[in-house]
């Protein structure tokens, strides 16, 4: 879905690969801080697959607005190579704002 916003190229698919694997590292890592402390682990369980459902569709009217974000950005960047950056550092925070939550979710 977001190849629609940030474009069908290299650097889209690293981004969006990047936010996918940041959001996995970053759960893993607070789930190993915790996981010792859990009482029940499959109520937690079962609490981690209410929250990714949850987190994944409240992350759908974020991703409509992006549409427009993105057009907003092309706009106001240049199309220089200095502009480049800034146009990446912008994919990457809206590729982090729409994967991150769901994947941050411990698994």
């Amino acid at each position: 879905m977001l190849s629609l916003v940030l474009g069908a190229s290299t650097h889209s698919f690293e981004l969006m690969l990047s936010a996918f694997i940041l959001g996995l590292a970053l759960g893993g890592l607070w789930i190993r801080w915790r996981i010792d402390s859990l009482a029940k682990p499959i109520i937690f369980l079962v609490g981690v697959q209410i929250a990714m459902g949850l987190l994944a569709l409240c992350s759908l009217p974020l991703y409509d607005a992006m549409f427009d974000l993105m057009q907003s950005i092309v706009r106001a960047l240049a199309k220089t190579e200095s502009r480049y950056g800034l146009y990446l550092a912008a994919s990457h925070a809206m590729a982090l704002a729409i994967m991150l939550p769901a994947t941050f979710v411990p698994e």
